[in-house]
């Protein structure tokens, strides 16, 4: 359903490379596992737990879909005129999500002086989108996105900028937030960037490096039972590779 309202904007060459899928399910699986090990203290009753990633997906787009399996036309905040992204003087992009927040919107029109059009509430704005839309875009073309941050957030105006990925490693509010960590003792010392959860003022990051290709195969090897000259054998036919060394 998403690339389809998409595609149906008129854009058909770029689509999103964020794998949705894959991360939602990851997502939902984590939760299925903790809510199944909640009720198994509880009632002493384990489960299995299908996830589906389509499903997965599907259910990121219920506000859209339920509308529809009622008869009901989808919300399309895309019909308002802060929704979206604008250019700036020196071409850099701000991305602007105000929908149904008429304050937002007020701040907004404060901080790009179109005080005339603040008081509108969302039925004026939508009627009056294109017109409002390219007096916005009209005017962001008048500084640099720097100057537009300041002032947008002097206003406390809904925004963010749009950054490169090269600018997103530097932003200063995730480096402040350390979402980008080393792992202790790594001799690669390459970044990471570490899960977002943060736990009474603590954020638990990797603790290790990912494994080398066999490096914890006698381990598991021991711990399954079976004796070094089973072992011995199995590494001397190449089944399995020691690489803890």
């Amino acid at each position: 359903g998403n690339l389809f309202r998409h595609a149906r904007s008129g854009s058909t060459d770029i689509y999103p490379e964020v794998a949705a899928a894959d991360l939602l399910s990851g997502v939902f699986a984590a939760i299925g596992v903790l809510s199944a090990l909640w009720a198994r203290q509880r009632t002493g009753q384990g489960t299995t737990i299908d996830v589906s990633m389509s499903d997965c997906l599907v259910a990121a787009n219920a506000i859209l879909l339920a509308p529809t399996l009622n008869g009901a036309p989808p919300p399309d905040i895309m019909t308002e005129p802060a929704y979206g992204l604008f250019t700036c003087g020196d071409g850099k992009l701000l991305s602007f999500s105000i929908a149904y927040e008429d304050w937002f919107w007020e701040a907004l029109c404060g901080a790009l002086e179109m005080d005339d059009v603040a008081a509108l509430q969302r039925p004026q704005r939508i009627a009056r989108a294109d017109e409002l839309r390219a007096r916005m875009a009209r005017i962001l073309l008048r500084h640099p996105r720097a100057e537009w941050e300041r002032r947008l957030a002097a206003a406390d105006a809904m925004f963010a900028p749009v950054l490169e990925l090269a600018d997103v490693v530097r932003d200063p509010h995730l480096l402040a937030r350390g979402l980008f960590t080393r792992i202790a003792g790594d001799p690669s010392g390459q970044w990471h960037v570490r899960q977002p959860l943060v736990f009474a003022g603590g954020a638990p990051g990797p603790m290790r490096p990912v494994p080398r290709l066999g490096q914890h195969s006698l381990p598991v090897l021991r711990e399954a039972g079976l004796d070094e000259a089973r072992i011995g054998a199995l590494l001397a036919a190449g089944v399995v590779l020691d690489g803890a060394g």
